[in-house]
This record gives structure tokens, C-alpha cells and sequence, in this order.
């Protein structure tokens, strides 16, 4: 019984012996799982930053319509180019400007400065392309249109030249800067930023109204593209960003060696606003190094409610009369710091040096200076005379200038003047002789050309021109054909072109030319000219005269314009370029032969695609109504392409082998994209070269003599800069088909160029 109970009692001892053993198993199992773990710098920034990007849009949004005071000053040093100084960061200051504006913006990059006050003293001044109103023919880039081309003279160096350049707006997913980067820059606030980011908290701390403040390191994780990297400082109870220190990858930059952003923002009833923003740069001019910093004050932000109409828009920035002539009492009434001494020594010197310079005195003394004879201005540079007081300049070809070794019938000399005329209230005008003589032939050739532009708010120019000359069947045409016998007529004629903005982006330009046209058969030529090939010989053809009369109109939709100097310089537009033109040969007049009527439209479009490129094309249908008398002079003619440079690819085929031209109807479209990078970028080696991809084609018809050509191209590109020029360099590979010729692969090299003051490319 004893024995019994003893081992009941011993049973009941290890069962719970094994119970308290499972108790403690499943106590140690609950510990594991609420154990804490710390957390790495990279997770906790990345939580962070998730905060900050789901409220992106709401503040995003808080900021669609609103005006606001803005006030910037940029200045520009650089370094002294002597080799006795020890110190070689020593500078000397070169540009200041100073602004200050009443800003508006609205969604989707609408942008409008109405400037109070604005002080530039950086070699900015209004120049024109072709004398008095620009170009109205095309050119040899292939380019027809009948907008003047007046611009304006930019330094790429001082880039913030309004609020536009100035907003860099993290809160936006792609931040659009084109005189920073060419490819937008994508925001560590961007929605996708973690494929583009790494986050990494670095450091809490309080600020001065003891609110936490997460100081987040933001590295990119691609080295070559348009990034950031830097810190952002945010608050920790509403998770907004509240300051900024950034520099933007320098292997992205166009112009810059380095580029530095900083930045604050406040927060105020829900309306997150940026305060201030700062730009410190460096830039080399041949193997000086320039310092640039630009900084940007706001005040009194207002939000826009009431819609404002789309002709607001239009003129981006418009000078009150005052602007440019503001008292030193203004600046220092609205200028938000205080000026350093090197500052205020560079102002007060160059508003004394103006005082001078606009003196008659010193005028005619800088015109004496400019008038003075060289041996240089004489071989190249050409020989100018100007009166700065009266408005006029007058320059003479240069002696390089006037040899014209392939001319027609060999070696010709071609002396050249141009005259200009410029009253204060921007009307103008212009004359231009040309005297062309050849030695092989004793002939000598001629013409002037008039111009006067009575209206520069509306490019209303008058031209007229008239002379004998040896002139361009197809003025579009290969290098070799531009100067080959086979593509030259001896011209006589008289032209009278008028020209004016109807309305705004719509222009017409309504032209009379009476010709006497012969072919050029008889000219003696050297034997050299054997070496232009099909063009060797000239175009065999019966003389005539004709009468045509052209109507053109063109219409850029919504263009943004500003006025400079009294005259009207467009900005562009964001809408296709739509043309038409008329052509009528009209018989017996003035003993006119020819007889028909042609019709061309064109359309034409440049597009921004975010991230991934910019894409071009154009659109060209034409067709001959009637052709009761059409001579070969009045064919429509496409260019030949050269065998190994590439030409503008949105106005011309790349493999088109044979000197075409037609008399029935046609359709010619051409198109690219360059991608700037976008893939290449991503592969690592590669991205080290900079270098950026294309792609692109043409196709061109003409249905009722079954002609089709259709050709792909791709494209390796890299950005290179002279001085202030940026260019791009391409090699390509062009694939073409045609139905009179078998499938053919060629290899091209191109040259682009780009506009710094529209910060666009040519093509």
C-alpha cells in the first residue's frame, strides 16, 4: 500500500516536473518573438521617407495656382589667370545681376514674371539673324520656316534668369531645369524614388521650437543619372520636408562641373511653401574655373482661386517701365540680406562705368575703337564701320571670306556689304549688295537686296530683291550637290516679299518673283568638277520666264513671346507647328511661260517625353494641282543625302542615293528620338563614357510612280562643350529600303547643335 502510494506521489512529481519544463519552453518562445531587434540607419530612412512621399501629392497639390515675391541675386567669379599669385582660388568678379518680380504659376510649368526691378550686367544684348527680320527661305539645314528668328544673346552661366529656372520644387516627381540637365531630374519625393534612392537616417535632433527633426542621407544608386545626393532634414510630427543640402550628380550636368541646391520650406494652415533656395556652382571657361551662386528669396505667397485665361500665359516675362532704371534706394529697400563689399564695390563700379559708357563722348570713342583698321579684320574678321549715336553699322566682307574656290565655272571672287539701320523705337532696315565675278569665264554677277521692318511687334518687313546670278536649283541640297554645276541656273530676277504677324503665332508671308531662268551649259569649267559626280554636269533645259506668285502662312498655337528692346523675340510653343503654301505660276504676266498651281502642308513637333527623351518629326504632303506648264525648275526636289555625314534628320533621308525630284504628288515624313541616356545610363562601364542613345527614321512616297523609301536609323551620342557652345557628336547606322534600289546599311557621323537661350537642340 506504502509502495503505492509512494509511486503515485513520484508520478505526480514528474508529470509536474514536465508541465513547469513546457511552461518554460513556451515562455522562451514568447520572449524570441517580442524580442526587439534594432533597426538598420537604411530601414528606418526608408520608413521615413515613405511617410514623406505619401503626403507628396497633397502638398503637391496645395501648390497649383499661387503668386508670390520674388527677389534673386546671382553673382560670378572667376578664377585670376596669373601665374604670380600663390593663391590659385583667386578670383575676380565678373557678372552680378539682381532681380525682383511679382511671380505667378499655375499647373503643368505656367510660369509669368512681372519684374519690378531687374539689373543685369552680363553681356546680354538682342542680336538679328539675317538683317532685318530673319530668314524666309530655307536654309542650308533644311529649315522653311517664316517665323523671324530674332533672339537674344544668352551666358549660359547665369542661368536663373526668371522663377521658372528657379524651381526646383522637390515636391514635384520630375523636376524639368534643361539649363541644369537635359533629362529631368527625378525627386527623392518621387513616387518610384527607392528604384532610384537609397534612404539612411543619420542623425535626430530638435529645432529651436523643440520639434524633432530626422536628418535623412539620400545617396542615388545610378551615378550617371540626373539625381540627387545630399540630405534632407524632416519633421517628425507631420513628416514634411523642411530643409534641403543637394548637389545634383555632376556626370548629368550640362554646363557645370558641380552643382549645389539648398533649400528650406515652411509649413502654414496645411500650404507648404519654399522660403529661399540657393545654387552654388562651378563652371571652367578654356582652363579658368567660375564660381556662380544664384540666391532666391519668397515672400507673401498667395493661392490663386479664380481661374486665370490662357492669354495670361503667353508673355512669361514683361518689364514695368521702371525695371531697368531703379534707384540704388530701391535695392536697398527690398533686398532681404546685406550685401557683402565685394557686391556692392562690383555695383558701384558698373553703374559708374554706364554712366560713361552711355556719355556721346565715350560713344565715339568706343566706335573709333571698333572702326580701327587690322590686318585680321581685313583677312578674316571682315571690316566694319558703325555710328553708335545714329544707329547704323556697316561691314564688309572679309578677303577669306570673298574666295569662293568652287563657284561656278571654278575659282570666283565674291565681294559682300551690308548696311543697317536701327531707330529707337526698333524699326529698321537694311541694305545689302553682293558683287560675284569669275576668272574663268570673265563673267561678273550681282544682286541687292532691300529690307525694311516698319513694325517689330509684328515682324512686318518689306524686302525687296532683285540682280543676275548664279542661283541654287535645290537650295536643301548634299554638300556636294550645293556646289556642283548640276545643281546651279542662271537666275535674272526681281522678288517682292511681305511679311507680318497677323496674330499672335500666325504668320503669312505673301511673295511676287519674276524670273528669267537659263541653264548654265555653256559655262567653261576646270576639270576638277569631274569630282562631283552626278552633279558634274549642268541641267540641261530650254530657257524661260516665269511669274509666281507664293502664299505661306504658318501657326504656332498659344506661342510665348517676350518683348527685348523694342522688339518681339518668341519663346516657342507647345503645340505642332502647322504651314501651308501656295504656289502659282501665272502665264503672260510680264511675259511669264509657266503655268501651274502646288499645294504644301507641313506639320511639325517637338515633345518631351519625362525621363525618357525628346522625340522630333515633321510632316510634308504636297501636291501640284495643275500642271499645264511645269518646268523641271519647279519640281519639288528632295535632298541627296551625303554618304557619310548625317544631316538634319527631321528634314531629310539619310540614304536617298539618286538627286530626286517630282511633279505629282508626294509624302515625306522623318522623325527621331533621343533618349538622352535612359538605358545606357543604367549599365554599369558604360554609363562612364556618357554616353546616349537614338533612334529614328523616314519614309518618303511618291504613290503615282510607285517610289517608296523607308529607312531606320540608331545612334550612339556625346555631349561636348567649346567654351559657352554646347554640342552633341553622333555615330549612326542607318538601315534604308527603297523600291528602286536593294537594301542597303550605312555608317554616319553627325554634329548637333543647341540653343541656349530656347535650351533646346536643333534637332
Amino acid at each position: 500500500m506504502i509502495k503505492s502510494i509512494l509511486f503515485l506521489f513520484y508520478l505526480l512529481l514528474l508529470t509536474a516536473f514536465s508541465q513547469a519544463q513546457v511552461n518554460n519552453s513556451e515562455r522562451e518562445k514568447e520572449m524570441e518573438e517580442v524580442r526587439i531587434i534594432p533597426k538598420t540607419k537604411k530601414q528606418r530612412g526608408k520608413e521615413i521617407m515613405k511617410k514623406v512621399i505619401d503626403q507628396r501629392e497633397f502638398y503637391e497639390d496645395q501648390l497649383k495656382n499661387y503668386s508670390v515675391e520674388t527677389y534673386c541675386f546671382t553673382s560670378l567669379d572667376k578664377e585670376v589667370d596669373d601665374t604670380l599669385k600663390d593663391n590659385i582660388n583667386e578670383t575676380k568678379r565678373i557678372d552680378q545681376l539682381e532681380w525682383n518680380a511679382t511671380s505667378y504659376y499655375k499647373a503643368n510649368r505656367n510660369y509669368k514674371d512681372v519684374f519690378h526691378g531687374y539689373v543685369d550686367y552680363t553681356d546680354e544684348k538682342l542680336f538679328v539673324m539675317g538683317g532685318s527680320g530673319g530668314k524666309t527661305r530655307p536654309n542650308m539645314m533644311g529649315d522653311e520656316s517664316i517665323m523671324p528668328n530674332f533672339s537674344i544673346n544668352v551666358n549660359p552661366y547665369v542661368f536663373i534668369k526668371s522663377s521658372k529656372e528657379a524651381d526646383i520644387n522637390l515636391y514635384t516627381n520630375l523636376i524639368h531645369a534643361p539649363n541644369i540637365c537635359e533629362r529631368p531630374i527625378i525627386s527623392p519625393l518621387n513616387s518610384n524614388a527607392f528604384l532610384y534612392y537609397s534612404f539612411y537616417l543619420e542623425n535626430v535632433t530638435t529645432n529651436y521650437l523643440n520639434q524633432t527633426v530626422y536628418e535623412i542621407r539620400i545617396d542615388p544608386i545610378f551615378d550617371n543619372e540626373a539625381l540627387f545626393q545630399g540630405t534632407l532634414y524632416i519633421l517628425d510630427n507631420t513628416f514634411t520636408l523642411i530643409d534641403y543640402d543637394l548637389i545634383v550628380n555632376s556626370s548629368a550636368l550640362n554646363f557645370f562641373k558641380s552643382l549645389q541646391i539648398k533649400g528650406k520650406y515652411e509649413l502654414n494652415n496645411s500650404f507648404l511653401y519654399a522660403v529661399n533656395r540657393e545654387f552654388i556652382y562651378v563652371t571652367n571657361e578654356g582652363s579658368n574655373l567660375i564660381f556662380g551662386n544664384s540666391r532666391i528669396q519668397y515672400t507673401n505667397y498667395i493661392k490663386l482661386k479664380e481661374e486665370i485665361p490662357a492669354k495670361f500665359w503667353i508673355e512669361p516675362s514683361v518689364y514695368e517701365d521702371q525695371a531697368t532704371t531703379q534707384e540704388k534706394t530701391y535695392w536697398d529697400s527690398i533686398r532681404p540680406f546685406k550685401l557683402t563689399v565685394r557686391d556692392s564695390l562690383f555695383f558701384a563700379n558698373q553703374d559708374s562705368l554706364i554712366k560713361v559708357q552711355q556719355s556721346d563722348t565715350f560713344l565715339l570713342r568706343k566706335d573709333s575703337i571698333y572702326n580701327a583698321l587690322s590686318i585680321m579684320d581685313i583677312i578674316w574678321y571682315g571690316v566694319g564701320f558703325k555710328n553708335t549715336i545714329k544707329g547704323y553699322n556697316l561691314w564688309i566682307s572679309s578677303l577669306a571670306a570673298q574666295v569662293v574656290p568652287l563657284g561656278v565655272g571654278g575659282y570666283r571672287h565674291r565681294l559682300f556689304f551690308k548696311y543697317n539701320k536701327k531707330f529707337k523705337d526698333g524699326r529698321g532696315y537694311s541694305i545689302e549688295p553682293l558683287i560675284d565675278y569669275g576668272f574663268s569665264n570673265h563673267d561678273i554677277k550681282g544682286e541687292l537686296t532691300l529690307a525694311y521692318l516698319y513694325n517689330p511687334n509684328r515682324a512686318s518687313r518689306i524686302q525687296i530683291k532683285g540682280g543676275d546670278i548664279y542661283d541654287f536649283i535645290n537650295s536643301y541640297q548634299s554638300i556636294v550637290g550645293t556646289w556642283g554645276p548640276g545643281n546651279r541656273v542662271r537666275n535674272q530676277k526681281l522678288e517682292l516679299t511681305h511679311r507680318m504677324e497677323i496674330l499672335n503665332g500666325l504668320y503669312l508671308e505673301n511673295s511676287f518673283l519674276y524670273s528669267n531662268r537659263s541653264s548654265i551649259q555653256g559655262i567653261k569649267y576646270p576639270s576638277w568638277v569631274d569630282g562631283f559626280g552626278t552633279f558634274a554636269k549642268p541641267t540641261p533645259f530650254e530657257g524661260y520666264k516665269i511669274s509666281l506668285l507664293t502664299t505661306e502662312f504658318e501657326y504656332h498655337h498659344q506661342q510665348k513671346y517676350l518683348i527685348k528692346d523694342k522688339r518681339k523675340v518668341v519663346l516657342g510653343s507647345k503645340w505642332p507647328t502647322v504651314a501651308a503654301k501656295f504656289n502659282v505660276g501665272i502665264p503672260s504676266l510680264f511675259g511669264g511661260q509657266s503655268n501651274f498651281g502646288y499645294l504644301e502642308f507641313r506639320v511639325s513637333d517637338e515633345r518631351k517625353l519625362r525621363t525618357f527623351g525628346d522625340f522630333f518629326f515633321k510632316l510634308t504632303f504636297g501636291q501640284f494641282l495643275y500642271k499645264n506648264d511645269l518646268r523641271v525648275i519647279e519640281h519639288k526636289y528632295f535632298r541627296t543625302s551625303d554618304y557619310y555625314f548625317f544631316s538634319n534628320p527631321t528634314n531629310s533621308m539619310q540614304s536617298l542615293d539618286t538627286n530626286m525630284n517630282t511633279a505629282v504628288s508626294y509624302l515625306q515624313c522623318n522623325a527621331i528620338h533621343h533618349f538622352n541616356g535612359f538605358f545606357l545610363n543604367k549599365i554599369w562601364g558604360i554609363n562612364k563614357l556618357k554616353l546616349e542613345e537614338s533612334i529614328g527614321g523616314g519614309i518618303l512616297t511618291i504613290p503615282n510612280t510607285q517610289f517608296l523609301q523607308t529607312e531606320i536609323y540608331v545612334g550612339v551620342e556625346r555631349k561636348f562643350r567649346i567654351r559657352k557652345d554646347l554640342m552633341k557628336f553622333g555615330i549612326y547606322l542607318i538601315s534604308a529600303n527603297s523600291t528602286h534600289s536593294p537594301h542597303n546599311l550605312r555608317l554616319k557621323i553627325g554634329i548637333n547643335g543647341y540653343d541656349t537661350f530656347r535650351s533646346k537642340w536643333l534637332y
